[in-house]
């Protein structure tokens, strides 16, 4: 059940934006490997950057190593982040099953 409170409006809130951040896992095959690429871009890049100020590189921004766009890495981000938030969203919000 919704409460209404500052706090679960947040909540809700924060959750529908990394929800529209996850957005190019339901698009059409093509424009999502698209975004993709384009996310493994950023993420080398900011590897390359913590390289260079000599720190750890963070997990799946090192170029050496598979990307985001890397099979067994998406399946297992979809798995572990996007499916269950829209799972979440949708019991909160049934009407976005269908979405």
């Amino acid at each position: 059940m919704l409460r209404e409170t500052d706090s679960d409006q947040s909540l809700i809130l924060q959750m529908a934006i990394k929800l529209a951040d996850f957005g190019h896992f339901f698009l059409p095959w093509e424009q999502h490997k698209e975004w993709c690429a384009r996310l493994e871009k950023e993420f080398f890049a900011q590897g390359d950057e913590e390289s260079r100020r000599e720190m750890n590189i963070s997990p799946l921004m090192d170029k050496r190593s598979p990307g985001v766009s890397h099979a067994p890495n998406q399946v297992s981000f979809t798995e572990t982040f996007v499916l269950p938030l829209a799972r979440k969203m949708t019991d909160v919000f049934p009407s976005c099953a269908g979405l």
